[in-house]
Order: C-alpha cells, then sequence, then structure tokens
C-alpha cells in the first residue's frame, strides 16, 4: 500500500531511509533538525493500513538508570523471596516491575 502524505510538509524533500542491523534507522539530521529531535527523545509508535507512524513525546524521558537498575535488582529480589510461588505468578510480578521500569515519566 502506498501513502498518500495529504499533510506532507512539503518544504523538506523525500528521503529514503534503510533498516540497519538490528532493525534500526537513522532518522536524517535535517528531518530532525525540522522536528526539533535531540538524543535520548522517546516515540510513540503505532502501525496502521502498513504505515509506520513515529509520534514524539515531547517532555518526557525514560526513569533515569539508577531507577532501571533498581527495578531489575528489584526483579531479582522477587524470584529470591518467591521460591514456591508458581513460575506463572512470578513472571507476572516481573513483567509488572518491568513495565514500571519502562514507562516514560514527565521531566
Amino acid at each position: 500500500m502506498t501513502h498518500d502524505f495529504q499533510n506532507e510538509d512539503t518544504s523538506m524533500p523525500r528521503t529514503l531511509i534503510q533498516v540497519r542491523k538490528n532493525g534500526q534507522i537513522t532518522l536524517p539530521v535535517e528531518l530532525r533538525r525540522k522536528a526539533n529531535l535531540k538524543k535520548g527523545d522517546l516515540f510513540n509508535i503505532r502501525v496502521s493500513d502498513g504505515v509506520i507512524y513515529l509520534v514524539p513525546l515531547k517532555g518526557k524521558t525514560m526513569p533515569d538508570l539508577d531507577e532501571r537498575e533498581k527495578s531489575f535488582q528489584r526483579v531479582q529480589e522477587i524470584r529470591e523471596a518467591t521460591p514456591g510461588l508458581p513460575e506463572e505468578k512470578v513472571e507476572a510480578i516481573i513483567a509488572k516491575a518491568v513495565k514500571k521500569a519502562r514507562t516514560p515519566t514527565k521531566n
């Protein structure tokens, strides 16, 4: 399916990019400048009718590394503290901790 770019900003020419190793893409510098994107900016991503939408989340950051590390330490603590709990319950508790670690926070 092709996208018709109905609301396209035509001041910047279209640019082809390539998916690299591990699924990475590089946004051209002109696009980053025009969108005022900085290193570490977060995006919501969705796919609709085969079109990928990247929507910047301005003013939000990932929890800092110390907080993420604490969450992963918490995972180990959960495993050690729940030796008799069924594995699926332990995994559910861990999934909740991981989700919390990945949830963006306001600056």
